[in-house]
């Protein structure tokens, strides 16, 4: 079977997938089958189709053959989930990623195993297999994905706790297999990381949040994949989770964190890779991972906090200018340690997912569009599910989950279906 791109309307603009697999379409009359997608091209500016809802071409003959069609993602019942595939990982897996490491067209997924001293790799083999390859690091305790050296292949950035104190970066041999991890000192037992272009320069560069220092190291990249020596900007205490966008629409990449202090502390970015003070917003108790999405369409970046201690994700828009309104609190399961967003019922608005610790499985909050969410939905994992991220692993042009389950020595695969 060939491979398949999938175009569709959202609310917001035109989204896009690719992968492996039958896609279920309704021809458009006007064309029917074109041999390349240059034709393709010439072939929807001549029918005027402006408003497509959808398109798909396969080359399912191995014909270089294109087929043309509509509305495809459609689901006469309500989107959801297929009962968890749990992979094997190692001990304690506690965070995971996800992209495509060998450029093969499938989304892959990376996982830290904390009490190996691994970090798993699992390429997709088709119709979701992830045979894993272990790498050893100093102390991973979590993960992020960047293309450090701009080689055109997603790199492994890895922070090492228990003494250690460093971040690690695993260079992408272009085959989705990685170099040994090549460390930098950051600070005093390190928690997380994330990836942002934050001087401008076109290289991705990194953030870390420390638990002991009260700060967050900023490690900007030389340009080739090398890191220049942390710059630290203080933030409260106990930061558990980091993540970056331009919360102020100036073009310049800014910081969020989660903090102990029951906050969530934004960092602004000084237009030029250095930030300003930080400014702290209320989140329920115990906050332990943050996340970025538009959550009311308004083009700004909005907040979700998962709050560990308190049973709850906390929501807080963005008034425009890098300020939050105060938090909107929804209920979620017992224990809830990490946040992603998606589009999980294909409404063309973000939703957020949130793994509960302990009860043992992953919930969907569904946005109404206008930035308010409903009663989570629940999809049984394995025990302590502890970080999700999300990703379209068999190409069906829908988001799916990966979930990172600390107790039970798993990663479970959630692929999402009509119900």
């Amino acid at each position: 079977m060939g491979r398949e791109l999938v175009l569709w309307r959202t609310q917001r603009g035109i989204a896009a997938s690719s992968g492996i697999g039958p896609v279920a379409v309704a021809p458009i009359h006007c064309a029917t089958m074109w041999p390349s997608l240059t034709a393709l091209a010439i072939a929807l500016s001549s029918c005027g189709r402006t408003e497509l809802q959808a398109l798909a071409t396969r080359d399912t003959q191995a014909d270089s053959s294109v087929n043309i069609g509509s509305n495809t993602g459609q689901c006469n019942g309500t989107w959801g989930f297929a009962p968890q595939h749990p992979y094997s990982a190692g001990n304690r897996p506690s965070s995971v990623a996800v992209d495509d490491f060998n450029r093969d067209g499938f989304n892959d997924f990376a996982v830290v195993n904390v009490f190996d001293g691994t970090v798993g790799v699992y390429l997709n083999k088709g119709k979701d297999a992830f045979p894993p390859v272990l790498y050893s690091c100093a102390a991973p305790v979590a993960l992020a994905v960047g293309d450090f050296n701009r080689d055109g292949f997603a790199d492994l950035a890895v922070v090492n706790t228990a003494g250690t104190n460093s971040v690690g970066v695993l260079f992408n041999q272009k085959n989705g297999t990685f170099a040994p991890e090549v460390q930098y000192a950051t600070g005093t037992y390190p928690s997380a990381v994330a990836v942002g272009d934050f001087n401008g320069d076109g290289a991705p560069d990194l953030a870390v949040t420390s638990q002991n220092d009260y700060a967050v190291s900023v490690h900007l990249n030389k340009g080739d994949g090398s890191f220049l020596a942390r710059s630290t900007y203080g933030a409260g205490w106990a930061l558990s989770s980091v993540a970056v966008a331009d919360f102020n629409a100036d073009g310049f990449i800014d910081l969020a964190v989660a903090s102990g202090s029951n906050e969530a502390e934004i960092l602004l970015n000084r237009k030029d890779g250095t930030f300003g003070h930080y400014v702290t917003y209320a989140t329920g108790n115990s906050p332990e991972s943050i996340a970025v999405g538009d959550w009311n369409g308004d083009g700004r970046s909005d907040l979700a906090v998962a709050d560990y201690l308190g049973g709850s994700v906390s929501v807080l828009r963005n008034a425009g200018d890098g300020t939050f309104a105060p938090r909107v609190s929804y209920s979620s399961g017992a224990a809830p340690t990490s946040v992603t967003v998606g589009d999980w019922n294909a409404d063309g608005y973000l939703d957020i997912a949130v793994t509960n610790g302990s009860s043992n499985n992953v919930g969907v909050l569904s946005n109404d569009g206008s930035g308010r969410f409903g009663a989570q939905a629940t999809y049984t994992t394995d025990a302590n599910p502890w970080s999700v991220a999300t990703s379209d692993f068999n190409g069906d042009g829908h988001p799916d989950l990966a979930v990172a389950n600390g107790d039970d020595a798993t990663v479970s695969i959630l692929l999402a279906q009509c119900q």
